[in-house]
């Protein structure tokens, strides 16, 4: 998931058009944890040019901006 973060998927886009992982793996840092979902690469290229991938992302990083703007403006806002 760092990975596709890093190329402009946010969670629920990766629900929506990758689905199902191609593989699961053992978390190696938190074996407790939930499994790694693992997604072969050339399908996410393939979702990423693919329909409704450009404006979904464009969507999400208008959210993730405007969170920053609100949580930096929460920030001033409090007393130090």
């Amino acid at each position: 998931m760092p990975e596709l973060r890093q190329r402009g998927w946010s969670p629920a886009m990766v629900r929506d058009l990758l689905g199902a992982p191609d593989r699961t793996r053992t978390n190696p840092i938190f074996r407790s944890g939930a499994p790694m979902a693992l997604y072969r690469l050339p399908r996410v290229e393939d979702a990423e040019t693919g329909e409704g991938f450009a404006s979904r992302a464009e969507q999400a990083s208008r959210r993730a901006a405007a969170a920053r703007r609100n949580a930096d403006r929460r920030l001033e806002g409090s007393p130090a």
